[in-house]
Formats: structure tokens, sequence, C-alpha cells
């Protein structure tokens, strides 16, 4: 973990730090205001927001306590977490000792009920489409001012160069059927689509990227 830290600071990107939580909280909560699955979880804009502050908020500690969080170097212009592949994603033993309870009793129930739904899909299609190891990108998130300037590419591009050094893999979801165009250029394959019956419309996508260099498109 330590040597990948080393090299994403060669890269120009920064760890986040304890003292910048706050803004990457309000900067990733604001980016997914309008993403599908916040959309359809909570269709009020205050329930999403309490909802978007909360996941957000859980996702970035757990990543700065058990993964790699960082952002751009200089301005804070975007970040992104990954989760190694001893973790898998999240386990909620883990996420209990950060403070998830206390985040989730920010939120409406009725909302919680949602994203459950969408999460017990997500599960099932991390046993089903990619049952090894791999690196799982938990939150990719760029300040919506500076959205369309290639900040998504800084942040992810010398992550996946590493893993593609080290020959390991990674994956990834997605509910907004925009990116999955995106993250096909970054060598992601489209592994799963699924509809959620509960929330009319939304569909989740699994995508996989293999553990081998220069499939960058």
């Amino acid at each position: 973990m330590g040597e990948l830290l080393s090299k994403l600071e060669a890269s120009g990107l920064e760890r986040i730090m304890p003292d910048s939580l706050d803004y990457a909280i309000n900067l990733s909560s604001a980016a997914f205001m309008t993403d599908p699955l916040y959309v359809a979880a909570a269709p009020d804009a205050e329930g999403r927001e309490k909802l978007a502050r909360s996941l957000t908020e859980l996702f970035i500690r757990y990543g700065m306590r058990f993964g790699i969080a960082y952002k751009t170097g200089g301005t804070f212009d975007g970040l992104a977490v990954w989760l190694p592949p001893k973790e898998r994603g999240i386990s909620w033993v883990k996420a209990v000792r950060i403070g998830a309870l206390h985040l989730l009793f920010r939120t409406k129930l009725k909302d919680l009920r949602r994203l459950m739904a969408v999460d017990k899909i997500a599960r099932r299609a991390h046993i089903n489409n990619a049952p090894g190891l791999y690196w799982y990108l938990l939150v990719l998130a760029v300040a919506l001012d500076k959205q369309g300037r290639g900040i998504a590419s800084k942040l992810i591009k010398p992550f996946l160069d590493m893993l593609d050094e080290a020959g390991e893999a990674a994956y990834l979801e997605t509910q907004n059927p925009n990116n999955v165009g995106i993250y096909r250029h970054y060598g992601f394959e489209l592994l799963g689509d699924y509809e959620v019956p509960q929330l009319s419309g939304l569909r989740h996508f699994s995508m996989f990227r293999s553990a081998h260099a220069n499939n960058f498109r």
C-alpha cells in the first residue's frame, strides 16, 4: 500500500488527509446529486443530499482507513477511492467501526431501503462476475465546475498504469449508463447489466478490467 501511495504522489496525486475530509465530502456529495442511483433512491432533493453526504462520507472514511483515498494535486478538483483485493467491497463490520451507523441514521429509512435493493444486486454481481481478486474502484468524483476537463483521467489513469505494472485486475460498478463507454476507454469490460426491479428504470452495471498492460483504447 505504501509503495502505491508513493507512486501516486510521484504522479502528482495526493493522499486525502483528515484536514481535507470535509472538503472531500462536499465535493463528492455534490457530484453525485444527479447520479441515477441517488436520484432513484432519494427522489426528493433534501433526502438525496442527506443520502449523498452520508454515503460519500462513509466511502471516503472507509477508503482512508482500509484502502487508498487520494485527490488531485494542488487544487482539490477530484478524488478517487480504491479498495485493495483483500477487501473486495465494503465490510459492514468494519464500516460500523468507522461510524456507519451514525451516518446512516442521518438518512430517511425509505431511502435506505431503496439503496439496499441496489446493494443486494451489487453484492450478487461481485460474486457472479468477479470471483477472483481485484482492486475495487469505490468512488470517482470530480468537482461540478471542473467536469469535462480531463480530471477523471488524471485520477484514474496513473492508478491503472500501476495495476498493469503489477499485473493486477480492477472492478467497478455504476448505475449511470453514460459511464459505461467512458470506463471502456480505460480497458474495463461490461460483465453485467442488471435491472433493479424495486427502482423503475434504474440499471446496475458491473465492469472488470483484466490484469494486463496496454489495454487503454
